[in-house]
């Protein structure tokens, strides 16, 4: 933006729902500099931005996570015996949408993506097959 002699100085700001998860919403974490009297946007952990930052590309969250379990927003859906819960990074789960009838998870539950997951072998997909 630029600015002349006689205008004030401002930006915009965006007001977006809060997402009450611990990782992938770093876009909302803020921290006031009393001495600058500023704000700073992104004020999160280097996970937290990783993982904002594969939600925002629409890449798959455990090509940033590995092996480990992390509150993140996703989706889930149930096995045809209704018993076992397959849960989805939010990159996995626009893809397959429609697919599988899928549910959004509630925050606070850690999960790693079925696509990444090791354990989870019936899962074909890939954390690189979602790029659009």
């Amino acid at each position: 933006m630029t600015k002349t002699r006689n205008d004030v100085c401002g930006y915009p700001v965006i007001i977006q729902k809060y997402k009450p998860y611990s990782n992938g919403t770093s876009n909302q974490k803020w921290n006031c500099v009393e001495d600058s009297k500023a704000f700073v946007a992104f004020h999160s952990t280097a996970l937290d931005k990783e993982i904002t930052a594969a939600n925002y590309a629409g890449i798959c969250t455990s090509s940033v996570i590995k092996e480990e379990n992390v509150d993140q927003p996703g989706y889930y859906y149930l096995a045809p015996t209704g018993k076992k819960k397959t849960m989805l990074c939010l990159a996995c789960g626009r893809s397959m949408r429609a697919e599988k009838g899928l549910k959004q998870l509630l925050p606070g539950l850690p999960f790693l993506c079925a696509s990444g997951s090791k354990t989870q072998k019936q899962f074909s997909r890939g954390p690189f097959k979602v790029i659009s």
